[in-house]
């Protein structure tokens, strides 16, 4: 270990991020901790600047703190290095934050593995999930700014899950439904045995707010236009299917659920609601709400709570909507 090296509560911070995110650029952790000065170092900023992020990243990952991974990539500029947890993180998460060993060290054989290897499918896991953890930064910063907009936060402190290796993680959506009921473009997507079909889905994350003192739940899927219209209709129809039988009442302690599509470009956005979405709701359903990546970028993270979201109901769908907004049932 380097001498001299003492973990400060600001590292933490950074230790705690990137398991509560599976692994993050240092792009991604400047616009969560921004530079500061003395005087605001307690709103969440990162004294020194990109510069002085870098160096104490560098030096988490010497310690083995962190570990990096340079993504490959076709293109001539090489793509920036992502950080994950590394074993020394175990002792400093489990002492000063509340995590079981047996928790962080789950999740650093889950990356041992999944990082050995070297198929394409790992790069496009990478990709996927840098954009889904913009989004939560996004939302992360754009939530400083609204003191009447908070996360809901469970008894654990965990307020925004991305998968069951995460902290008190109830990341999977599971419904029944008779056998009979399953429309025809479902049935090619899950196995169906019995009256009764179990269906499970994982969204690419679940998380709650507080607006005005009315809590929201919310499921939330990065779509990179990879996947079929019908996939992403059964996917539709597993989240309806979820919140009418109430499963989200118990989940967040709420009856209202949003959930949201973020997609990569306008024309496809329009085909999920005016193919996929009408082949699970006719006439639409305000339950679904899209909008493209253009809007949720690092760059502008305070965009993501502004009126960029489209309602999949055409009572809803002339304007764009904010996510704070609280005048529309699901």
């Amino acid at each position: 270990m380097r001498k001299g090296l003492q973990i400060q509560p600001r590292d933490l911070d950074i230790l705690e991020a990137v398991a509560e995110m599976r692994f993050v650029t240092v792009q991604q952790m400047a616009v969560l901790y921004p530079s500061s000065h003395a005087d605001n170092v307690v709103q969440g900023a990162f004294r020194g600047g990109l510069a002085g992020l870098e160096k104490r990243i560098r030096k988490l990952a010497a310690d083995g703190y962190l570990k990096r991974l340079w993504p490959a990539s076709a293109e001539k500029e090489r793509p920036p290095p992502v950080f994950f947890l590394g074993p020394a993180s175990v002792a400093a998460l489990a002492t000063d934050r509340g995590y079981k060993p047996d928790q962080v060290k789950k999740l650093l054989r889950a990356n041992s593995k999944y990082f050995a290897s070297k198929s394409t499918t790992k790069q496009l896991y990478i990709e996927h999930r840098l954009g889904i953890n913009s989004f939560h930064i996004c939302l992360a910063v754009a939530l400083r700014d609204h003191p009447t907009t908070d996360w809901y936060k469970t008894r654990s402190g965990s307020s925004f899950w991305l998968e069951p290796l995460a902290k008190d993680s109830p990341a999977k959506v599971t419904v029944t439904v008779k056998k009979n009921a399953i429309p025809e473009y479902v049935k090619g997507r899950i196995k169906a045995t019995g009256v009764q079909v179990k269906i499970t889905r994982q969204p690419d994350a679940l998380f709650a707010l507080e607006l005005n003192g009315q809590r929201v739940g919310f499921l939330y899927e990065k779509d990179r236009q990879k996947e079929q219209l019908d996939t992403i209709a059964a996917k539709m129809f597993t989240y309806l299917e979820w919140y009418k039988q109430d499963h989200h009442q118990h989940l967040f302690g709420s009856s209202y659920l949003r959930v949201l599509f973020e997609t990569e470009t306008e024309k496809h956005m329009h085909n999920m609601i005016n193919i996929s979405l009408k082949k699970v709701a006719p006439a639409g359903s305000s339950l679904f709400w899209f909008t493209t990546k253009d809007n949720v970028t690092l760059d502008n993270p305070a965009n993501v709570l502004k009126p960029i979201w489209i309602i999949g109901h055409s009572a809803y769908s002339k304007n764009r909507h904010s996510l704070i907004e609280f005048s529309h049932p699901a």
